[in-house]
């Protein structure tokens, strides 16, 4: 898959987090798969809040799956980013999701006084 630099098309990040749980889900599950997992958890086919999604998913999958599925979710995410996935941090998705997300809103790393 080509990455795209999601910032340049336009997509906010909770589109773009939307997409990839989306995507990571239907890369594990299939499609069919996907849809009635979100379905499942309550989110619609494009959910945008880290820990909805992070507990929905640990709720079905356990410790099992959910690993593997939030790994998933943020390869794709960072894919998306043209950022490197770097698998340190295996134990906080939301926490991951929200760095993307600061570096998405601020791509040069500047603080908001400059």
């Amino acid at each position: 898959m080509l990455a795209v630099d999601s910032r340049k098309t336009g997509a906010s990040f909770d589109e773009l987090f939307g997409q990839s749980v989306a995507a990571g889900l239907t890369n594990i599950l299939g499609e069919s798969g996907a849809e009635a997992t979100l379905k499942h958890i309550g989110l619609g086919p494009f959910p945008s809040d880290p820990l909805a999604v992070e507990s929905g998913i640990e709720v079905i999958f356990q410790r099992v799956g959910a690993p593997a599925i939030k790994r998933q979710i943020l390869k794709v995410l960072f894919d998306k980013m043209s950022e490197r996935f770097l698998d340190e941090n295996k134990d906080d998705f939301a926490k991951q999701v929200e760095e993307v997300r600061q570096k998405f809103e601020n791509p040069l790393g500047r603080g908001a006084e400059d």
